[in-house]
């Protein structure tokens, strides 16, 4: 008997965190048609993604073939799965393009694509996943912008383009339609110019991490309105300090009670730190401000940060 007939009516298939070798069976696809959900993840399987995963399994919500060897490209049929809400193919080796038809997948959550060697740019149609809160294709090879349609997704709460080779600015409403996000990742791309005040509407963030670019300019005391803030990456930036008020935004800092990284390093500040960086939160842990042209005296204060583990200069 074939797996055709013998598994037509399997509703899920977990093989995940395995050894498995060898290609994804063609069988699969082709035979358990009624699966809702499969899932081949942290294993050694090697070779394509079948083409045959499409409309032949529109019962199929979760796809999970993350952590594996996986190499060629995405493919479009992908986008027949209809009814999918959660796709992982993370840390594999998959090349080529991004599929723009992806964007036709609007009942998905979850989209992760990041560790890959995907190139091109991220399509402009992704932004009809109208539902998906965690949208990750960091570590690849992806350059031009950000399509405009990202910044749409209301539903976002997990946004990670780290290290590609992105460029662009960020527009000045990016954040204004982002009220969910709480986790964003930008950082080691190409952006540049000023980083948009409308980041304090994301009034959930987590964490933001934008260093390793080319942003420019005084941060904006608005970025104290972000009082969930856990970690803020700015390093490796052009960001400046001439005068007392630049660095106003430290002092607005303090309200971010949960504070407990922050980084300042190899940006272009300068002046004395204002006294109210003694004031930040007690739970920070790691303060780097090393690599600028800050003048005067470190606050007698700073012992008050009684978390603090770390504190660099240099």
């Amino acid at each position: 008997m074939t797996l055709t007939t013998t598994l037509s009516r399997l509703r899920s298939l977990n093989l995940s965190e395995n050894a498995l070798q060898g290609s994804i069976p063609v069988a699969i696809p082709r035979g358990c048609t009624n699966l809702t959900l499969l899932d081949l993840s942290h294993n050694h399987l090697q070779g394509a993604i079948p083409l045959q995963f499409g409309a032949g399994m529109s019962n199929l919500t979760y796809l999970s073939l993350w952590k594996n060897n996986l190499s060629g490209e995405i493919p479009r049929s992908l986008a027949e799965l209809t009814s999918l809400q959660r796709l992982y193919l993370d840390l594999n080796m998959l090349s080529g393009e991004i599929p723009p038809a992806l964007g036709n997948l609007t009942s998905i959550i979850q989209l992760y694509l990041q560790k890959n060697r995907l190139s091109g740019q991220i399509p402009s149609s992704l932004g009809q996943l109208r539902s998906v809160f965690g949208l990750q294709v960091g570590f690849n090879n992806l350059t031009g912008a950000i399509p405009t349609s990202i910044w749409n997704i209301s539903s976002l709460k997990r946004f990670s383009v780290q290290y590609n080779m992105l460029t662009g600015t960020i527009p000045t409403n990016a954040f204004s339609a982002l009220p969910r996000l709480r986790q964003l990742f930008m950082n080691n791309n190409l952006f540049h110019g000023y980083f948009p005040v409308s980041v304090a509407n994301a009034s959930n963030m987590t964490l933001l991490q934008i260093d390793g670019n080319f942003f420019r300019g005084v941060i904006s005391p608005e970025i104290g309105r972000l009082k969930k803030l856990v970690v803020l990456l700015l390093d490796n930036n052009l960001f400046e300090a001439k005068e007392p008020k630049d660095w106003e935004f430290i002092t607005q800092l303090t309200n971010c009670s949960q504070l407990q990284e922050l980084g300042l390093s190899s940006n272009r500040f300068g002046g004395v730190l204002p006294d109210s960086i003694s004031n930040l939160s007690t739970s920070l842990q790691i303060l780097v401000l090393g690599n600028n042209k800050i003048s005067g005296s470190i606050p007698e204060d700073v012992s008050r940060l009684i978390s603090l583990r770390s504190l660099d200069f240099i």
